[in-house]
């Protein structure tokens, strides 16, 4: 048991770094364009913000990056978001 829970910790670990490379670039773009995909929202932004919610279950920190908690705040001040959120 002790190997397949090495394995899974090392999964994770590389699945945190990739992520990681992911958010910077996504970061740097922010730092240009208002959302994803440039100056108008897409369900790209939509998608991007229930992926941010999996960050909290994998214990990743997002205050590396300023411009992604920017986006997530604006997302959140959405009606059709907030609408949503109390589907759930």
């Amino acid at each position: 048991m002790v190997i397949i829970n090495e394995k899974i910790d090392s999964w994770i670990e590389v699945s945190k770094q990739k992520l990681e490379r992911s958010f910077d670039y996504i970061e740097s773009r922010l730092h240009s364009y208002q959302f994803l995909m440039g100056n108008e929202i897409s369900i790209a932004d939509f998608y991007f913000y229930v992926m941010l919610h999996w960050c909290d279950y994998f214990s990743l920190n997002l205050n590396k990056w300023p411009e992604i908690l920017k986006l997530k705040s604006e997302l959140e001040k959405r009606d059709s978001i907030n609408l949503v959120a109390k589907m759930s």
